[in-house]
């Protein structure tokens, strides 16, 4: 895991979106794709940023398509509220945005090993993966 001294100051050069390597079992080389990967809140104050980012997601369903400058407003504030306070981040958990189910999501149901490049290379075992979206919340 990434250890305390170098965590503590990754957040000021993560990125949103980093590439990830999985591995088929029957394969001799990874897939890699380029995932939003990021450290999630510790579990304490989940709820708290799930209610932050569905209240960005709210406020950018009420503008009009064009207004691009607006919802980059809002969504860069909601990242910074985030990042201000490492406090609430818990530094040895990853979350991974896994949309389509794919072959990085079937990868890691065969072979729970991912390599990710942020903001150096680290390969992690995955022991446990959550569903942390409670339902369906957008059509």
């Amino acid at each position: 895991m990434i250890a305390n001294r170098q965590a503590a100051h990754s957040h000021k050069r993560m990125k949103e979106r980093t590439d990830v390597g999985t591995w088929d079992l029957g394969s001799t080389f990874p897939n890699l794709a380029n995932k939003g990967v990021g450290f999630t809140p510790k579990d304490e104050f989940m709820d708290h940023y799930v209610n932050l980012v569905e209240g960005t997601v709210a406020e950018i369903e009420q503008l009009p398509p064009h207004a691009a400058d607006d919802t980059r407003r809002l969504r860069i504030a909601t990242a910074r509220e985030f990042y201000a306070h490492p406090e609430h981040i818990d530094w040895r958990r990853l979350g991974l945005l896994e949309i389509f189910e794919g072959s990085t999501y079937r990868n890691l149901s065969q072979n729970p090993m991912v390599q990710t490049m942020f903001p150096y290379s680290y390969t992690f075992w995955v022991y446990d993966w959550k569903e942390k979206t409670p339902k369906r919340r957008y059509t």
